[in-house]
């Protein structure tokens, strides 16, 4: 645990018994099972405990709130994606979710600062928990590395603006000299796609996989470009996110080390 930092869940808090004051409340919990298609149950997760928990939390004295949101609002929304754009239709009850949120956050109590982070792709080491949740840089770096073969959608030029997790910690603690109601994209704002991705995790490896392409069974769901315009994260954060390659290099060297 953190120096200074409690960890709570959301879902199972103990709201009757719990009247401590937080100073600083980052809340990153979600269910990130992007396709679901229950959306009572992702509303829940999403949308009304961290209501709850916000209001709590508030009650008790806490003024700063920083919280993962998610490109996944911007639906097929024209790129690069702009935080200021409300004409957003999302394409799943995930990003249904954590726009309702969004909105519930900006809506806040008046004297409280809230900074929303639309997170683009987070990728990094230590993700073998998520197993099919990871992100898709770390499942293709794990089968590649185990030379296993690789499936990608048809014809594996969708793209995606990806950002490293060391980025996205950085984000998260400079957000709080923010004093400010304020949804910033967290991307790189660059697009690179699968097959750009493979290719550069082939360089670190012998690869001797098969890549087979695929039908996508959730075209309707499923955002073929992602790109955002990060100039908040950069100007406001003084954010430079890591490239790709470095990304990618940054994320082997880590594995190597887990078991």
């Amino acid at each position: 645990m953190l120096s200074g930092c409690q960890f709570f869940d959301y879902k199972n808090f103990d709201y009757k018994n719990f009247n401590q004051k937080i100073d600083i409340c980052f809340h990153q919990a979600a269910n990130n099972e992007t396709q679901l298609n229950d959306k009572k149950t992702m509303l829940h997760d999403n949308y009304y405990y961290p209501c709850k928990f916000f209001d709590h939390l508030y009650n008790n004295g806490c003024r700063k709130f920083i919280y993962a949101s998610s490109c996944a609002v911007y639906g097929n929304a024209t790129t690069p994606y702009l935080e200021d754009n409300l004409d957003l239709i999302p394409l799943t009850y995930y990003g249904l979710s954590k726009k309702m949120f969004d909105d519930f956050a900006m809506n806040f109590y008046e004297d409280a600062s809230v900074v929303g982070l639309r997170y683009s792709n987070v990728y990094g080491p230590n993700e073998l928990h998520k197993k099919n949740r990871a992100s898709m840089v770390y499942q293709l770096i794990s089968k590649v590395k185990n030379n296993e073969n690789i499936a990608l959608f048809k014809d594996g030029n969708q793209e995606r603006d990806w950002i490293h997790i060391d980025d996205v910690v950085q984000a998260n603690l400079k957000a709080v000299s923010l004093d400010s109601k304020i949804i910033i994209n967290c991307g790189s704002g660059v697009s690179t796609s699968f097959n750009d991705v493979l290719s550069i995790i082939q360089t670190h490896f012998d690869w001797k996989g098969k890549l087979n392409y695929i039908d996508n069974l959730i075209q309707d769901t499923y955002q073929n470009k992602t790109c955002c315009d990060n100039s908040r994260l950069v100007n406001l954060l003084e954010i430079n996110p890591t490239d790709i390659e470095s990304g990618i290099a940054k994320t082997i060297k880590a594995m190597s080390f887990q078991t």
